[in-house]
């Protein structure tokens, strides 16, 4: 905001004819001054405290609360501020009986000082005459009304000159409100309580969303009302209930969910949130709410804003946080304060909390928008209702303050106090029954910084029973719950938590990173007692019948170089080494422990970031095919593919030999090309030597190839084509690609095939070489895939 202009400054923009009213109305003598020496007697005699006394002892009730709400709002105020605040503070103004219209000429009254009225343009009038409040700006857009007029400014400010001498008596001060008739305590601790029960099922049950709007469809809401009676409805969608929208959004805001557009599965960062203290998770709902969308407001005022809201509405939830602690700066300390108070403290502060001022469009006739809510300037159509600037602001931003209030009760930061007559609905109050508000212990340490108040005991009781059934009975931290999320299916969630261990939820824990053994440590931890022995045999059961293949995920593998280093680093972390692997390999399930491990040992990890690519080098092949690895620890990555493409070497560790080539071609069905492509991420270069030993092992660039099988040798072409035309005799032999009349035969029909020859006339003659294909001496190293040749189908016909 621009800084409030000088008296001299506002005094030049009114016309002589004002000025000489005002100078008359306060016994200043101003016969045949030009306006310019009048302005500047104007300017030095209107400051004087004299003076000013003497106009504040003559104003009216009217005029006088309008100077001290000028005073409240910093000294400067929009004309609709000053129509809206007095309205909302029922102060003795009232609005202008004409209102704005089509025309600017005729829409915009006059105010006139003499008159009594406490319609506000001739209170306004009132206060310029009597030198104390100045207009800036007129309301009239019409270029022969660009001087300000009596009580038709846009903007109204006191002058510095004036304000400096004004004393602070004239200030309202606000007596403390009556308390409310029904207070709604703040629970941050059930409030956490209940986001947990959501999160954990939304990711036990990874549940469908919509392609529309990313939420829960009415499948999945039948059920989660199932497992949730007392938070959500089952004959309602997650828009009509705006807790489950709300925590669904904000759920997905704090991280604890990975979104995958169809569905919902835990992020990683969920596990650090629900061990966290409580104060560290209000702090950070607080933020992930307050950088939500504005659509958890908006959804029940049917309001669908054009342009620029997000941001906007996003910034005044932080501007209403603000103003709590603005509230405990003047004196309020833990008082309860009426939403009424908030409200005209917001409109003061910022008259621009949701919707910007609407641009007056002036047109050939001198036409305007009429106020802000209009159609088409911030909303794509105008809120029903919404006719002026006043009603605007109690369709659209006063609903919104009051939502906002109940999401911070939701998160425990205020407590909230309703009318006699509203009883608290399953999720939250009714808007219009929240009459006032304090924060709570928990948000007053969020906002004014002071002592964290004492967290509730945890007099929880945990019960293991023979059943395999687990009863939480009492309040249990939600990191302790979280536990028993991993490895046990929760069952009820009404008085008390029920969970049930089975199979299939132990499975899930194992494949989350947790052993059985950790699950039994838990559950002895929790329960405070030992487990009950068919417990523990089936437990145990279940781990080896599990163990057998086994996916860990959200692990780290350790590697040494010397075998005897990881088996002491294994001792030292205990239970968060999941497996050893051998040949200095562990398996771990916090890397954070095996970090504190080495710094207190004075080694340094290295971690590793992945499978490598073509260009990096992490082993040099030499031109006798042995394998030289850069660092002693070859990485996971690189080790495999070594295993994949060379061989074992007692001396040297790796070889590149042809047996390896052609192992990796029979086994693994890597041509020559793909086995290339590999060496590439381990060697730079690879030498020519080496590709050419590969091409060979793999047969690629073998110049014969022997084919053995069963063959036929016709007289002639004739005798081929006869051969063919027996339907009986179909894909039991086929043309070979050489010259002269040689088929394949089907051995398998050998018998078939000489009984057609007999009737043909062709008597069969057994050779003595199994082949005519001629051979050579290279053909012996040939590779084994083609041992066989390809069958073709139906016989090619000849000619």
């Amino acid at each position: 905001m621009s800084a409030i202009p000088s008296l001299d400054q506002l005094l030049s923009s009114y016309l002589a004819t004002a000025l000489q009213s005002i100078a008359a109305a306060n016994g200043l003598a101003s016969a045949s001054m030009s306006k310019p020496a009048l302005q500047t007697h104007l300017a030095a005699a209107l400051p004087r405290p004299e003076r000013i006394k003497q106009s504040l002892d003559g104003l009216d009730p009217a005029a006088r609360a309008l100077l001290d709400l000028l005073r409240r709002a910093g000294g400067r105020a929009t004309w609709d501020t000053l129509l809206l605040w007095c309205q909302l503070e029922m102060l003795p103004v009232t609005a202008p009986k004409q209102q704005a219209r089509a025309f600017a000429d005729q829409s915009v009254p006059t105010g006139d000082p003499k008159s009594g009225s406490r319609e506000l343009h001739h209170v306004l009038a009132r206060l310029e005459c009597a030198g104390l409040a100045f207009g800036q700006g007129n309301r009239s857009q019409t270029y022969s009304h660009k001087a300000v007029e009596f009580g038709r400014g846009k903007s109204w400010v006191i002058p510095t000159e004036i304000a400096a001498q004004l004393p602070e008596t004239t200030v309202r001060q606000d007596p403390p409100p009556a308390p409310p008739l029904v207070a709604l305590a703040a629970d941050p601790a059930g409030r956490q309580r209940q986001l947990f029960l959501l999160w954990s099922w939304v990711w036990r049950m990874e549940p469908q969303l919509l392609k529309s709007s990313g939420g829960l469809a009415k499948r999945e809401i039948k059920l989660l009302a199932a497992a949730l009676p007392q938070l959500v409805r089952a004959d309602r969608t997650e828009e009509e209930q705006p807790w489950l929208d709300w925590a669904h959004r904000l759920l997905l805001q704090l991280g604890l969910l990975r979104d995958d557009e169809r569905s919902h599965g835990m992020a990683a960062e969920a596990e650090t949130f629900w061990s966290a203290p409580m104060a560290m998770r209000l702090r950070l709902s607080l933020d992930a709410y307050l950088d939500l969308l504005p659509s958890v407001e908006l959804l029940a005022a049917d309001l669908h804003p054009s342009r620029g809201a997000p941001a906007t509405w996003k910034a005044a939830r932080r501007l209403i946080w603000r103003q709590l602690q603005a509230f405990d700066a003047d004196g309020v300390g833990a008082d309860w304060i009426t939403v009424a108070r908030l409200e005209t403290a917001l409109v003061l502060r910022n008259r621009e909390l949701l919707v910007p001022t609407a641009p007056r469009e002036t047109g050939f006739y001198g036409s305007w928008q009429s106020h802000r809510y209009a159609s088409g300037l911030f909303f794509s159509h105008a809120p029903s209702g919404a006719d002026s600037d006043v009603s605007g602001w109690r369709l659209v931003e006063l609903p919104f303050i009051r939502r906002v209030l109940i999401h911070l009760w939701r998160l425990g930061l205020v407590d909230l106090g309703l009318r006699e007559s509203a009883a608290p609905e399953r999720e939250a109050p009714p808007e219009a029954a929240v009459t006032h508000l304090r924060l709570s212990p928990w948000g007053r340490n969020l906002l004014l910084d002071e002592p964290l108040p004492a967290e509730p005991a945890q007099e929880a009781r945990v019960v293991m029973q023979p059943n395999f059934q687990i009863l939480v009975m009492g309040p249990l931290a939600e990191g302790k719950l979280f536990i028993l999320e991993q490895f046990a299916d929760r069952t009820s969630a009404d008085r008390a938590i029920g969970y049930t261990l089975s199979r299939d939820s132990v499975y899930r824990g194992q494949r989350a990173g947790t052993s059985v053994t950790t699950m039994m440590t838990a559950l002895r931890e929790l329960t405070g007692a030992e487990l009950p022995q068919n417990v523990s045999h089936s437990l145990l059961d279940w781990q080896r019948q599990h163990e057998r293949v086994v996916l860990h995920r959200r692990v780290d593998l350790l590697q040494a170089a010397d075998p005897r280093q990881a088996l002491k680093a294994a001792q030292a972390v205990g239970d968060e080494v999941l497996q050893d692997l051998g040949e200095g390999f562990l398996l771990v399930r916090d890397g954070a422990a095996m970090l504190r491990y080495a710094e207190q040992q004075g080694l340094i990890l290295e971690r590793d970031s992945g499978p490598r690519t073509a260009g990096r080098s992490t082993v040099t092949l030499l031109l006798d095919g042995t394998v030289r690895p850069h660092e002693k620890c070859v990485d996971p990555w690189s080790l495999g593919r070594l295993q994949r493409l060379a061989e074992g070497d007692a001396a040297t560790g790796w070889r590149l030999t042809e047996a390896a080539a052609r192992r990796g071609q029979t086994l693994q069905d890597l041509d020559a090309a793909a086995q290339i492509d590999l060496w590439t991420t381990l060697a730079q270069p690879v030498p020519d030597a080496m590709i050419r030993l590969i091409k060979r092992g793999t047969g690629h660039s073998s110049p014969v190839r022997l084919h053995r099988g069963s063959y036929l040798e016709l007289p002639d072409e004739e005798s081929l084509q006869a051969l063919s035309a027996l339907p009986e005799l179909a894909g039991s032999f086929g043309a070979v690609g050489v010259r002269g009349p040689l088929v394949w035969v089907d051995e398998g029909r050998l018998a078939e095939l000489e009984a057609a020859l007999e009737t043909l006339g062709l008597g069969v003659q057994a050779a003595e070489a199994p082949t005519r294909v001629a051979l050579s001496a290279a053909a012996d190293s040939a590779a084994p895939e083609a041992a066989e040749p390809k069958r073709r189908g139906r016989p090619r016909k000849s000619g």
